[in-house]
C-alpha cells in the first residue's frame, strides 16, 4: 500500500526488549530480541528485515509519478515526470535511487528510458540523469541473470 500511495514507510517495533506485553521473539513483530545483543542469527527476525529492505526513491528531479517493487521477483519499477513539483530543478539535478544489497546480493541490471545510470555498476546508491527533451524517466531495476529470488 506504501508504494501505491508514494509514501515512506518504517517499522515501529525494533525490539520490543523492554515493554511488558512484548512479544517475547523477534518472529512476532520485533526486529530484535534482545538489544543488548548484535542483530544476527537468532537475536534477529529475517524475515521481518527482508520485508523491511527494498528500493525505493531517495530523491527526485522531477514529480514522481508511480513506484513498484515485487517481493517475489525483486524486480522495482519507477516512473516519474521532469517536470519539477513546485520549483525549478537546476540541470544538473540526479535521481538517487536506494538499492539494497541485502534485496539484490549478486547485483543487478537496470533500464532506464528518458535518462541514463550515471552511477558505477550495481551501486547501493543508483544515481539517474535526466535525458534533455525527455518528457517521463522509467527505471526498472532486475536481479542479476542466474540470481534466485
Amino acid at each position: 500500500d506504501a508504494d501505491q500511495h508514494m509514501v515512506g514507510w518504517m517499522d515501529w517495533e525494533y525490539c520490543g526488549c523492554n515493554e511488558p506485553d512484548a512479544p517475547t521473539s523477534p518472529s512476532v513483530g520485533s526486529l530484535i530480541n534482545d538489544q543488548r545483543k548484535p542483530p544476527a542469527g537468532a537475536n534477529l527476525n529475517t524475515r521481518l528485515l527482508h520485508a523491511l529492505v527494498r528500493p525505493y526513491p531517495q530523491a527526485i528531479a522531477g514529480t514522481p509519478i508511480a513506484w513498484k517493487y515485487d517481493t517475489s521477483s525483486r524486480v522495482f519499477t519507477f516512473t516519474y515526470s521532469t517536470v519539477p513539483a513546485g520549483h525549478r530543478l537546476a540541470i544538473s539535478a540526479r535521481t538517487l535511487v536506494f538499492i539494497p544489497r541485502l534485496a539484490y546480493p549478486a547485483g543487478y541490471t537496470v533500464r532506464v528510458t528518458g535518462g541514463r545510470a550515471r552511477s558505477r555498476a550495481n551501486a547501493q546508491l543508483l544515481e539517474i540523469a535526466n535525458r534533455r527533451g525527455a518528457a517521463t524517466v522509467t527505471v526498472k531495476v532486475v536481479p542479476r541473470r542466474g540470481q534466485r529470488a
